[in-house]
């Protein structure tokens, strides 16, 4: 179970991290500093949820 929440979590980690920067590209957002502040706390977020379904156990 927690591996399937981590899993979608950092899935919607990985959608963070594209949005913002995409939409700021388009020009929907103009704030810089907010698109990597998302970045950023998207980041953190996978980095701490990912090992949590990615780590194998030995035997």
């Amino acid at each position: 179970m927690l591996k399937k929440i981590a899993q979608i979590v950092s899935w919607i980690c990985l959608a963070v991290l594209i949005l913002p920067s995409a939409l700021y590209l388009t020009g929907s957002i103009s704030s810089l500093q907010s698109v990597k502040l998302a970045m950023i706390v998207a980041t953190v977020v996978w980095f701490i949820s990912a090992p949590l379904y990615m780590w194998k156990e030995n035997g």
